[in-house]
């Protein structure tokens, strides 16, 4: 039994030694994969748990204790987007996106995963708001999220 402890141990240790750390990423609601509130910037874990299409959708909500949205002019937005393995980008997306008054959400991109990126992986997405006055945005606050969508399988026919 001692002997097969002492085999046993430096084998647990090389394993240990090689486990790999990452930051956590909760599990996804449904098909939404990424749900932030921007504020500047924002990093964050990103995991795709399927293959499929995603799209990611810039949404303008009232801030905490509002009723409604209520913009007077045109809002113009820049954002980057970008996701990383390790360190090292896989994606790199500048957006331009106008918010007309009544509007209150826009399509930013599309993603075909694993095409552009990887599924079941760790990732870190980075998004960054252009400096923005606070004064312009009024009583509204911006919600990135990115949700895969709903595909059916074919229905075959006889």
């Amino acid at each position: 039994m001692r002997l097969f402890l002492l085999v046993l141990l430096p084998l647990a240790l090389c394993v240990n030694a090689a486990a790999e750390t990452f930051r956590y990423a909760q599990p996804p609601l449904g098909r939404l994969v990424f749900n932030e509130i921007l504020n500047g910037e924002v990093t964050a874990p990103l995991r795709l748990p399927k293959i499929g299409q995603y799209y990611a959708e810039l949404i303008l909500e009232p801030a905490e204790g509002e009723k409604d949205v209520v913009l007077s002019a045109p809002l113009a937005l820049d954002l980057d987007v970008s996701v990383a393995r390790h360190e090292h980008p896989l994606l790199n997306r500048s957006v331009s996106v106008s918010f007309a008054p009544g509007e209150r959400s826009k399509t930013l991109f599309w993603l075909n995963v694993p095409d552009h990126l990887p599924n079941r992986t760790n990732l870190e997405m980075h998004v960054s708001l252009h400096p923005l006055d606070s004064a312009v945005l009024g009583n509204a606050r911006l919600r990135l999220q990115l949700t895969r969508k709903i595909e059916f399988s074919p229905i075959f026919v006889r």
